[in-house]
C-alpha cells in the first residue's frame, strides 16, 4: 500500500472543541499534507471537497482547506478539514481518539478509532445510548444513583465577572447596555468616595429609568446565568435591538465590587423588587445552588417609579478594589463616548448617559455631572467614503473630497459580489481620513474657520490630539459599539502595518475615523465572542473584513490621485531619469568652461581643465553603468520573488513526491534483498519513474525563474520574442490550466528583439502576473490575454500589444501614470510590479504605456527590432 494512500489524525481538545474555543475543524498537520488535494495557496482560503463513506455506507462531504489568512492581512496560516461535527457526535469522538481516511479503489473511507476500544468497559455506546432514552425502565445494569446532573460551582458567578469582562470600564459599559435594552431614556453613572466601616470605599451606582423587571423576571431571569431571554426576543418593547443576548453581561458588576445591591421596579406596578449579592459567598460555597439569595418585594413608598439600580461597593483592600483618579475617569469617558453611535441624530428623548463623580478632588477628578457626548464626527476632512452594502454584496455609496473643486460626489462603482468568506448581511460604511502633515492640517483648520465650525478654534496640536482620541474603525450594532474596534490603538483592518509597506499610497489608523454598522445576529450571522472581545472570527467576519478592505483600497486610490494632483505628493522621478541627469555632463563642462573664460584664464588651460573633467565624466558613466546594472539585478530579483510565490505550490507538489519516494524505495529494496520478487521489482520501477518525474518537474521550475535570479548581466543579445514570452508563461502554466485562461500569442515565430533577458522576462512576468490576478475575477467570461505584434516598416518601430479582457484600468490612473508610480496599487499590494516593467523597458530603449481601452488592460511595448536596436 502507498504510504499516502491513508491520513490518521488522533484528535486533540482543539480538534473536537473542548477547550470551548471556536475553531474550524480538524488540524491537518503540514507533514500530511501530500494525502490531501493540492490547493492553490496563492488564493486566500482555498478548499477542496472530499466525499468519503463510513463502514455503515453513510456519505460524509469534507472540505480540506488551507486558512492562509496571514498573507491577506489576518493571522491563520493553517491547513484544517472541516465537516466532522457531525461524524464527531454520531462515533462519539472526544479528544484522544482518532479519525482515519483511507483511499481505497471504491473511493474514500472514512472510520473512527477509540482510545478506549482496547478496554474492557461496563457498557457500550449503544447502550449508554438505550440507557439515556428508556428511563424510567432502567436496566439492572444502571442503577438510579449512577445518574448524574451537572452542578456548576458557586465560583462560576464570580468568574464570568473577572474573567470574561476586560476591564472595569468595560464593566460599566455592560450595565449601560443592560439599561438600553430595557428602553430607558437616561442612565446616570455615580460614583462615590465614601468612608465604610472605617475603610475607604468606592459606591458605584448605575440607574436608568427603563421598563424595569418584576420579581417573577428576577427570579426566573436575571438570577439564572446564560438565560436565552433576549436572544429570544431580539427587540425590546419600544423596538430596540437588544444588545446582549449571552445572559452573563449583568455579572460584569462583579468587577466593580464585591457587594451588589439590585431594586428594580416596572412601569406597570407598585412595587419594586431587590436583593443583595456577596462575591465573597460565590467563592466560599461549593456549588451554585448552596449560595442562598434573598429576593424580597415590597410596596413602593412615594411617587411611583421605574426602572433598575445597580449599586456596587468596594473597600479598600478588596480583591477588586482600585483607586480611582483623573486618567481613569477619563478613560471611561473616552469609551463611554466610543460606547455611543456618532451618526445618530441624537435628541432629549432618545439615549442619554450622564456620569456623576463625588469626592474625588483629591484625584485630580472635579465633582459634577456631566453629560457623555458621542465623539465628534469629523465634519471637516480631505476624504471621505460612504456606501450601504447589501447581503448580496452589491453596493451604494459615493466618495467626495473638499480637495476636488467642482466634483461634490462621485458615485462609486465597486464590485463586492465575490469576496471570500460568507455573508454578513447588510452593513453601512462610513469613512473619513484627514492628512498629518502640516501644512494639510493647517489647510483643514482653514477651511473650517471658513465654514465657523468648531474645528476653526482648534490649534494644530489640539487637532493631533482630537484625531490620536477619536480615530479608528469602530464596529456597531445598532447604537452601540462593539469592543475593541476602534479602541485606542485598535487596528483590527491591519492599517498601520499595511502603511508600512506603502507610506505613499496607504493611510493609517490615526488618520481615519471610520464607522462601520452591522445588522443584529440573526441577520449578519455576526456573532459577538462571550467574552466580549469582538466578533467570532469566522467565514461571516472574513466576509466583513474584505468588504471593509475593497472600500478601504478604493479610497486609497482616490487619495492618491487626487494628492498628486493638488501637490501633496510629487511624482517620485524614475530611476532611469536620475541616472540620466548623473550622465549628464555636459551642462556642467560648458558652465565651467564659460565661467573660465569670463575670469580670462589663459585658453590652454582651460583645455586643459576641460581634458580633466572629460576624464572625470568617463569615470562617472562606469559608475553609472554600475548602478544601473545593480539596479536592474535588484528589480529582476524582487520580481523573482513574486514568481516564486506563484511556482511554490507546484514545486511543493515535487518536493512531497520526493520526500515520501526517498522513504518507501529503501523500504522495497530491503524488502528486494530478501528474495527476488516481481511483484516487488514493479513497485521500485514505479517508485523511480515518481522519482524521475518531480526532477523533471523541479528541474523545468528552476529553468522559468533561473533568468531573474543572476547575480551579473551578461551583453545584450538578440532574444526571439516569442520563445521569451512563452518562457515566462510557464511560471503561470497552473494558474492558466486551473482558471481557463486563454492565452494567443500572435508574433512570427523568427521575430528578434535585442535587450537584457532579465530586464524582458522582468517585464513579461509583471504584466501578465497582473493580467491573470484580473482575468480569475468570477465575473470574467472567457478570460483571455493576448499579445499581438505591429511592425511599421516605413518608421522601423515595432509595437508589442498585451491585451487583457478583465475589469481594465480606470482611465484617470491611465491619464496621470499612477499605475507606473513607485507604491501605487489597485491591488492592495506594494506596487512594484508595473514601476519595475516600466524601468526595465527604459533601459533597454523600449517604451512602456498603458493605453485606455473599452475592455480589459491594454499595454504597448513600443522597440526597433533587431538588428536596429542592438
Amino acid at each position: 500500500m502507498d504510504l499516502i494512500s491513508v491520513f490518521r489524525k488522533v484528535l486533540s481538545l482543539n480538534d473536537t472543541g473542548e477547550t470551548g474555543a471556536h475553531v474550524a475543524g480538524l488540524l491537518v498537520p503540514r507533514t500530511d499534507l501530500a494525502f490531501f488535494p493540492p490547493l492553490k495557496a496563492e488564493e486566500k482560503n482555498p478548499r477542496a471537497e472530499i466525499l468519503a463513506t463510513d463502514p455503515d455506507g453513510r456519505p460524509w462531504s469534507l472540505n480540506f482547506i488551507y486558512y492562509n489568512n496571514e498573507f491577506f492581512g489576518g493571522t491563520r496560516n493553517e491547513y484544517r478539514l472541516t465537516g466532522l461535527t457531525a461524524f464527531f457526535a454520531v462515533n462519539g469522538l472526544r479528544a484522544g481518539d482518532a479519525v482515519v481516511l483511507q483511499k481505497t479503489p471504491a473511493g474514500m473511507l472514512i472510520r473512527s478509532e477509540k482510545a478506549s476500544d482496547a478496554k474492557p468497559s461496563p457498557l457500550d455506546h449503544q447502550q449508554w445510548l438505550s440507557l439515556s432514552s428508556t428511563a424510567p425502565e432502567t436496566p439492572a445494569s444502571a442503577p438510579e444513583q449512577n445518574f448524574h446532573g451537572i452542578r456548576p460551582a458557586a465560583r462560576l458567578i464570580h468568574t464570568i465577572g473577572q474573567n470574561l469582562i476586560k476591564d472595569a470600564q468595560a464593566a460599566v459599559i455592560e450595565l449601560v447596555k443592560n439599561a438600553y435594552d430595557a428602553d430607558a431614556h437616561t442612565v446616570i453613572i455615580t460614583f462615590k468616595s465614601v468612608v465604610r466601616d472605617s475603610a475607604a470605599s468606592i459606591r458605584i451606582m448605575v440607574e436608568d429609568d427603563g421598563h424595569g423587571m418584576t420579581y417573577e423576571q428576577v427570579t426566573g431571569t436575571w438570577l439564572v446565568p446564560a438565560t436565552p431571554d433576549k436572544l429570544t426576543r431580539r427587540h425590546s418593547p419600544e423596538g430596540r435591538p437588544m444588545q446582549g443576548n449571552k445572559g452573563i453581561g449583568r455579572f460584569a458588576a462583579f468587577v466593580l465590587g464585591e457587594e451588589i445591591f439590585l431594586r428594580t421596579a416596572t412601569t406597570s406596578s407598585n412595587t419594586e423588587t431587590s436583593l443583595l449579592l456577596q462575591a465573597s459567598d460565590f467563592r466560599t460555597a461549593r456549588f451554585l445552588d448552596e449560595v442562598r439569595i434573598l429576593v424580597e418585594k415590597r410596596q413602593i413608598v412615594g411617587p411611583p417609579r421605574h426602572g433598575t439600580l445597580f449599586e456596587m461597593t468596594v473597600r479598600k483592600g478588596d480583591e477588586v478594589y482600585r483607586d480611582w483618579n483623573r486618567d481613569d475617569f477619563g478613560k471611561l469617558r473616552l469609551d463611554l463616548q466610543r460606547m455611543l453611535f456618532p451618526l445618530n441624530a441624537r435628541n432629549a428623548e432618545d439615549f442619554q448617559v450622564l456620569l456623576v463623580t463625588e469626592g474625588f478632588d483629591s484625584t485630580g477628578q472635579p465633582d459634577g455631572p456631566e453629560e457623555i457626548e458621542p465623539l465628534p464626527v469629523m465634519d471637516q476632512f480631505d476624504y471621505r467614503i460612504a456606501a450601504d452594502i447589501d447581503s448580496a454584496g452589491h453596493l451604494v455609496g459615493f466618495f467626495q473630497s473638499p480637495l476636488v473643486v467642482g466634483r461634490p460626489e462621485q458615485p462609486l462603482d465597486l464590485v463586492l459580489t465575490d469576496l471570500p468568506g460568507a455573508p454578513c448581511g447588510p452593513i453601512r460604511l462610513d469613512l473619513r481620513v484627514i492628512d498629518r502633515e502640516t501644512a494639510s492640517l493647517h489647510e483643514l483648520i482653514g477651511r473650517s474657520k471658513s465654514r465657523g465650525d468648531l474645528l476653526g478654534d482648534t490649534t494644530r496640536a489640539q487637532l493631533k490630539r482630537m484625531l490620536d482620541e477619536s480615530c479608528g474603525i469602530m464596529v456597531f450594532r445598532g447604537d452601540f459599539r462593539i469592543r475593541p474596534y476602534g479602541d485606542q490603538g485598535d487596528d483590527w483592518m491591519g492599517l498601520d502595518r499595511d502603511r508600512i509597506n506603502n507610506p505613499t499610497f496607504a493611510i493609517s489608523n490615526n488618520q481615519t475615523f471610520g464607522v462601520v454598522s452591522i445588522a443584529p445576529e440573526a441577520e449578519s450571522h455576526l456573532e459577538e465572542k462571550s467574552a466580549r472581545d469582538g466578533l467570532r472570527e469566522d467565514e461571516h467576519y472574513e466576509r466583513l473584513k474584505a468588504i471593509v478592505k475593497a472600500i478601504v483600497g478604493d479610497l486609497q486610490e482616490r487619495r492618491f490621485s487626487i494628492r498628486r494632483a493638488v501637490g501633496r505628493i510629487n511624482r517620485a522621478p524614475r530611476v532611469g531619469e536620475l541616472l540620466a541627469e548623473l550622465r549628464d555632463y555636459e551642462r556642467p563642462v560648458t558652465k565651467i568652461t564659460s565661467f573660465l573664460k569670463n575670469e580670462g584664464v589663459a585658453p590652454g588651460k582651460i583645455d586643459e581643465v576641460e581634458i580633466l573633467l572629460r576624464e572625470e565624466q568617463k569615470a562617472r558613466e562606469e559608475i553609472v553603468a554600475k548602478l544601473e546594472e545593480t539596479i536592474a539585478i535588484y528589480q529582476g530579483q524582487a520580481t523573482l520573488g513574486k514568481v516564486v510565490g506563484i511556482v511554490l505550490h507546484e514545486g511543493n507538489r515535487a518536493i512531497g513526491i520526493l520526500r515520501t519516494q526517498s522513504r518507501r524505495i529503501p523500504e522495497l529494496l530491503d524488502e528486494l534483498r530478501q528474495g527476488p520478487s516481481p511483484i516487488l521489482m514493479d513497485e521500485v520501477l514505479r517508485a523511480m519513474d515518481s522519482v524521475r518525474s518531480a526532477l523533471v518537474l523541479v528541474s523545468a521550475l528552476f529553468d522559468r525563474i533561473q533568468p531573474l535570479g543572476v547575480r551579473s548581466r551578461a551583453k545584450k543579445a538578440p532574444m526571439r520574442l516569442r520563445t521569451a514570452i512563452s518562457q515566462v508563461l510557464g511560471a503561470f502554466e497552473e494558474q492558466i490550466k486551473a482558471n481557463g485562461i486563454t492565452v494567443v500569442i500572435d508574433i512570427p515565430e523568427g521575430f528578434e528583439v535585442t535587450a537584457w533577458e532579465t530586464d524582458l522576462k522582468a517585464i513579461f512576468y509583471n504584466l501578465v502576473e497582473n493580467s491573470v490576478y484580473w482575468i480569475t475575477h468570477p465575473l470574467v467570461v472567457d478570460p483571455t490575454i493576448r499579445f499581438h505584434l505591429e511592425v511599421e516598416e516605413a518608421s522601423n518601430l515595432s509595437r508589442l500589444q498585451i491585451t487583457d479582457n478583465g475589469p481594465g484600468i480606470p482611465r484617470e490612473h491611465i491619464a496621470t501614470e499612477n499605475i507606473f508610480e513607485p507604491h501605487f496599487s489597485l491591488r492592495g499590494g506594494i506596487g512594484l510590479g508595473l514601476p519595475i516593467a516600466g524601468e526595465a523597458a527604459t533601459r533597454n530603449g523600449f517604451s512602456l504605456k498603458a493605453i485606455h481601452a473599452p475592455v480589459g488592460a491594454y499595454f504597448s511595448l513600443d522597440f526597433s527590432p533587431t538588428p536596429q536596436n542592438a
